[in-house]
């Protein structure tokens, strides 16, 4: 995954091991509508130079391992490689993501089905498909029903095997066109007969990241057919990955009520779908568990300066900085605050240690300030 916030290797230098523990990876995203990685039984494959993906400057590049226990201790080294276009992408893809995350199985039950669907807004050509599930999936249907009623299979696996998985790339990509529902059904199976399964006896499994729990995704990798389609595409998938994000955190916040990242993740989540309220009360809880968190400090100022509580933004802020006194982002904001507020002198003296501790960045701060003094 890229990540071009800084979050990951800030939490990487919180301790002297290598790496971090867990699945919380801050803001690291997939890049431009692909999906890179490996999972048992996947084949190497190859894309186009004109659906390059773009790598920016400053840019980290995060590496997520899933690793099982053995009994002793194990050598571990990641490599990757990088294969670089001659040019910039021509053709940018989109990645549609289907699926629930309110997963929950009874201990015994073989035939636990869990659907989704998605209507198309643009025309599209469907270029891989990428199911998944863990050790409880049993089988995979996924079609399409076109606008005139017609329907066409996209996969279809009928004895899942979680270690032999792969995302799948068409011969012929389909061509889909607005207004055609795609449709998937993934049935689970958590009884004694799923030589699977990793629970004897059987119990209660729900949504959740670790291999012992379930998922059940979804993601095909399209091209409209139109690249102005791009745009509105996106749009349309961001409120549906919203409501999906905001339901698997919830989902992992019922195991661990006390997990202040997913705390904060969801308020994000709450804040970007516009439901303020709903992101005051994880914020709060966040705080509440971790009074020294400098980024939830810095994004619920945010968010409360943009409804007009200055003040209780400024203070959120000065807690970010007494926490971390080097986080050049809660300078930069408590200086737009406190200038906002008509502290000029000392909304100044935080714009210029925001410019210190971060050099590079210290002529576009001072032209933000040169356009606030207009």
């Amino acid at each position: 995954m890229i990540d071009q916030s800084g979050t990951a290797r800030r939490r990487d230098a919180l301790d002297a091991e290598p790496g971090f523990a867990g699945m919380s990876f801050g803001e690291a995203r997939e890049p431009d509508g692909h999906f890179l990685g490996w999972t048992p039984g996947k084949a190497p494959a190859q894309s186009c130079d004109e659906m390059a993906w773009s790598l920016r400057p400053g840019s980290d590049l995060v590496v997520l391992l899933h690793m099982l226990p053995t009994g002793k201790p194990e050598p571990i080294q990641a490599s990757l490689g990088l294969y670089f276009a001659a040019g910039p992408p021509a053709r940018v893809p989109a990645s549609i993501r289907l699926g629930r995350k309110d997963i929950d199985i009874a201990a015994g039950d073989d035939n636990y089905v869990l659907e989704d669907r998605y209507v198309l807004p643009v025309d599209v050509e469907l270029l891989r498909i990428y199911p998944h599930m863990h050790y409880l999936g049993k089988s995979v249907q996924v079609y399409a029903t076109k606008p005139d009623g017609s329907k066409q299979w996209l996969i279809r696996i009928d004895d899942w095997d979680f270690n032999w998985q792969d995302d799948y790339q068409y011969e012929e990509s389909p061509r889909l066109p607005a207004g055609t529902e795609i449709y998937m059904r993934y049935v689970f199976d958590n009884s004694w007969a799923n030589v699977f399964n990793p629970n004897i006896p059987p119990k209660a499994v729900t949504y959740g990241l670790r291999s012992a729990d379930e998922m059940g995704d979804l993601i095909l990798q399209v091209l409209p057919e139109d690249p102005k389609d791009l745009a509105p595409l996106l749009q349309d998938l961001h409120h549906q990955w919203l409501a999906q994000e905001i339901q698997g955190h919830q989902m992992l916040l019922r195991a661990d009520p006390e997990d202040f990242e997913n705390h904060h993740t969801i308020a994000m989540y709450h804040l970007q779908a516009g439901s303020a309220d709903s992101a005051d009360v994880h914020f709060e809880r966040t705080l509440q568990l971790h009074p020294t968190y400098a980024e939830a400090h810095v994004n619920y100022a945010a968010a409360l300066a943009a409804r007009g509580q200055l003040a209780a933004g400024i203070d959120h802020l000065e807690q970010a900085i007494d926490s971390r006194p080097g986080f050049s982002k809660a300078h930069f904001n408590l200086g737009l605050a406190l200038h906002a507020a008509g502290q000029r002198v000392k909304a100044g003296q935080h714009f210029e240690e925001a410019a210190r501790l971060r050099p590079e960045m210290a002529a576009a701060i001072r032209r933000t300030v040169a356009g606030l003094r207009r």
